[in-house]
């Protein structure tokens, strides 16, 4: 649609043909008048050659517009096996709580726990349940979102099979020498390059008609009297006269959106640079935080469940201690998780960038109390 639109603009209108037939008593007359405007016609290759770039334009925002939807399907995909991974753990997570919330119940019973002790076991439990029930809804939510974007039918829908883990990451992250690449050939810049050269094209043929307008008509002529024809022939110039309006308002107002294109034109080279390095910092960010997770917290925490298992088999800590430290151990896994998703996210932001359609890219914020609160059991 806007290729056929900014097509349309390097087109010119169609001329005017009139016929009129006139009779007065033995006579008549056949007029035959064909008019176009002499200055479309002097300025068509003008107009066509800026109707070429803004095709040309308008193919680079097609462009643009592919990447972005392919980059959001990703990032839904990301999205749902995230929740598919989620979930496993906050049912694993919740089995554990209800064992652990049906034994305080019978300790109680016995008088071998306190009101309080087992209402705490209890409210563990609850809070496992509420857990489960959010990951199942994330979990829909995040596979309709996907279902949706790839325009899958009912059918096609249910037999969606998706990952429950994540796509590993790399053993070394990417440099941003890697991934930079020349600036002009981004999308957003060649498309605000197009934008100006397209204005300046136009520029000259809009500027001659804010001054006037030239409108060309020929004229054919027959005239039947009684029986004797003749012909008579002319020709007509149509021309407007800037009387009243010389045009140096609209002659203003181009000046002003050729400055505002050229101007884009600038900022986009400026900002590209700039916007390269807030996305690689995010990636490397992220980066840094999901290894972190994967190579110390985690193993830390497989180290403090395998001691509390030893702990527990020597008499040492009750079952209740040892299903705490399975808790940490789930908890830790869903930050791990969400660390891996924030890196995929933000290496698909990044190229967004690099390619000059930049998306949004939610990341999962990770504190760092909750970290070392992970890896302090």
């Amino acid at each position: 649609q806007a290729g056929a639109s900014v097509a349309q603009a390097g087109r010119i209108a169609n001329p005017v043909f009139s016929f009129e037939r006139m009779v007065k008593g033995e006579e008549t007359e056949y007029g035959r008048f064909l008019r176009f405007g002499l200055l479309d016609v002097l300025t068509l290759p003008a107009r066509q050659a800026a109707a070429e770039i803004a095709i040309d334009r308008a193919a680079m925002s097609l462009s643009a517009e592919v990447y972005a939807s392919i980059s959001q399907v990703r990032l839904a995909w990301l999205d749902a096996v995230t929740a598919e991974a989620k979930l496993k753990i906050a049912e694993k997570a919740f089995t554990g709580t209800s064992a652990s919330a049906d034994l305080a119940k019978r300790m109680k019973q016995t008088g071998n726990f306190t009101t309080t002790d087992r209402i705490r076991q209890q409210l563990i439990f609850s809070e496992a349940t509420i857990a489960l029930a959010t990951a199942r809804q994330e979990r829909l939510a995040a596979r309709e979102k996907l279902v949706r974007l790839l325009g899958l039918q009912s059918e096609d829908a249910q037999q969606l099979k998706l990952p429950t883990k994540l796509p590993k990451l790399a053993k070394q992250p990417l440099m941003l020498t890697d991934v930079a690449k020349e600036i002009s050939q981004r999308f957003d810049v060649r498309m605000a390059r197009l934008d100006y050269e397209s204005a300046l094209k136009r520029n000259g043929v809009d500027q001659v008609s804010t001054f006037t307008d030239i409108e060309y008509g020929r004229r054919y002529d027959t005239i039947n009297d009684a029986g004797s024809i003749s012909h008579k022939k002319g020709y007509e110039l149509e021309v407007k006269l800037p009387v009243f309006d010389w045009g140096d308002m609209q002659r203003d107002a181009l000046q002003a959106n050729l400055l505002a294109k050229q101007q884009a034109y600038k900022n986009a080279v400026l900002s590209a640079a700039s916007q390269l390095r807030e996305s690689y910092s995010l990636y490397r960010t992220s980066f840094d935080i999901a290894q972190h997770y994967q190579e110390q917290i985690l193993p830390m925490q497989e180290t403090l469940l395998e001691e509390a298992t030893y702990n527990y088999n020597g008499m040492i800590i009750g079952v209740f201690e040892l299903m705490q430290a399975g808790r940490d151990m789930a908890a830790a896994q869903q930050s791990a998780i969400d660390a891996k998703r924030n890196v995929l996210n933000a290496e698909i932001a990044m190229n967004s960038v690099v390619m000059g359609r930049p998306i949004d890219a939610s990341t999962t914020k990770i504190s760092a109390s909750s970290a070392s609160a992970d890896a302090g059991h």
